[in-house]
């Protein structure tokens, strides 16, 4: 394959300078000889690792487009390649399966191409299709590929090398890895939700693998779980197993695993459906829980608006679409108080869109953003400092890892606190990030 390299370098070279006299257009519209030469000379070394089972359609047009300069189409064509075998993996894990464990997925939705890459890469992380790195590594690969692919106008050209590494990192963390469950496997944990007489010592063992997980696989369990319970239609046993297995839980929910919880509930209450909304009822009194249901129509309106933001600056032309949820969110926590269940993702979210990401930040949104930080109150900004402390590993944190034009949005972002005013227990915390964002 590589010896045939140097033909098809001088054809392309060839095809590029004929079309750019025909339309009288600059040949620096597309990348240089150079790096067109030095991205199809590594291009064999790349195409022999990825398996032949993918060496099809997408990838043909990915090689022509290296060939004749066009990178971000090529870009284009790796990613839809890599998403397509995520959506494989999934059949393949059984859609039957998903959608009984999350009543939130729906088969004719995914047949119908209506779930995002983004919600894609979730499920899969969900189910132990990928794991936590891979799931990083490709959430990137996305954000680079409507930054800079032609699915999207590009806000940025592609270099030869970083092509190169796209197509790596695509297939390292996803064409090449099999259908081999990351993680705790899934099914054979509901086979066991099912079994009419499971042990004491089952029940200890599956606690452990759970408590072992990824945190959003073990969030996604609790979860269908909690939906178990509350079907109607559903075996009693089955309903008093799942119902037994989140008590071995009392006393250690995370703060996400309880909105989790009430986010169920209040669907239930929103689509009036009564028989699951008693059962969800009794549930969170089961799980010592109940004093955390809050009045569900601000709750659910605060939900409604984050998700809707969250997802709008996840999402291509993020710049542009942010705006009018950060209006609808500031408008909101202007009008009512935020109900303690929802302030740490309002300032989860509210923290994530004002630093933006390593292309900038939705200028349009940042007055909306500034005044929702200036009027924090004393709990949200001890979660604030959290959150950017936190050992844990979150898309704010790895963004400020990687991007100086992150640190310098929270920079600015810090400076809008009255200091005198700041809870004593932040006040350390405040001047170490004043310190360390000093050069930005």
């Amino acid at each position: 394959m590589k010896d045939n390299i140097p033909v098809l370098m001088d054809k392309s070279q060839t095809i590029l300078d004929t079309f750019c006299n025909l339309l009288k257009v600059p040949r620096d519209t597309l990348p240089k000889t150079e790096e067109i030469q030095q991205t199809l000379s590594n291009l064999p070394y790349l195409l022999d690792d990825i398996p032949e089972e993918f060496r099809g359609d997408e990838l043909i047009r990915c090689c022509l487009a290296i060939s004749t300069g066009l990178f971000d189409s090529a870009l284009n064509y790796i990613w839809n390649l890599t998403i397509i075998n995520l959506r494989d993996k999934m059949r393949l894990f059984g859609l039957e399966i998903i959608e009984k464990m999350n009543p939130d997925f729906k088969i004719k939705r995914f047949d119908n191409n209506d779930y995002s890459d983004s919600e894609i890469l979730i499920k899969c992380l969900e189910l132990g299709i990928i794991n936590d790195e891979s799931y990083y590594i490709l959430n990137k690969n996305r954000e680079m590929r409507n930054n800079c692919s032609t699915a999207h106008p590009p806000k940025s050209k592609i270099a030869a090398f970083e092509l190169l590494s796209f197509i790596q990192t695509c297939n390292n963390h996803c064409l090449k890895q099999k259908t081999e469950i990351k993680g705790l496997d899934i099914k054979d944990f509901f086979n066991f939700i099912e079994n009419q007489n499971p042990t004491e010592e089952i029940f200890s063992f599956w606690k452990n693998k759970i408590n072992s997980t990824n945190h959003i696989q073990k969030d996604y369990i609790l979860k269908a779980l909690f939906g178990l319970f509350c079907d109607p239609n559903l075996e009693r046993y089955k309903r008093n197993n799942s119902l037994f297995f989140l008590q071995k839980f009392i006393g250690t929910f995370s703060r996400k695993e309880i909105d989790s919880f009430l986010e169920i509930f209040n669907e239930y209450i929103v689509k009036n459906d009564e028989p699951r909304r008693k059962a969800a009822t009794q549930l969170m009194q089961k799980l010592e829980l109940f004093q955390e249901v809050p009045d569900w129509v601000i709750f659910n309106k605060f939900k409604i608006i984050l998700n809707n933001l969250y997802n709008a600056h996840m999402n291509a032309n993020n710049f542009y679409n942010e705006a009018p949820f950060a209006k609808e969110l500031f408008d909101l926590s202007n009008q009512v108080q935020r109900p303690i269940q929802i302030k740490h993702q309002y300032v989860n979210v509210v923290l994530m869109t004002i630093i933006g990401n390593g292309y900038g930040r939705s200028w349009s949104s940042i007055n909306y953003y500034e005044e929702m930080i200036k009027n924090f109150s004393d709990q949200e900004i001890i979660f604030m400092f959290q959150i950017l402390d936190s050992d844990e590993k979150n898309l704010i944190n790895d963004r400020l890892d990687n991007s100086a034009l992150c640190k310098h949005h929270l920079k600015l972002t810090i400076e809008l606190l009255d200091y005198n005013n700041l809870p004593t227990s932040v006040q350390k915390k405040y001047d170490n990030w004043t310190k360390k964002l000093t050069k930005y």
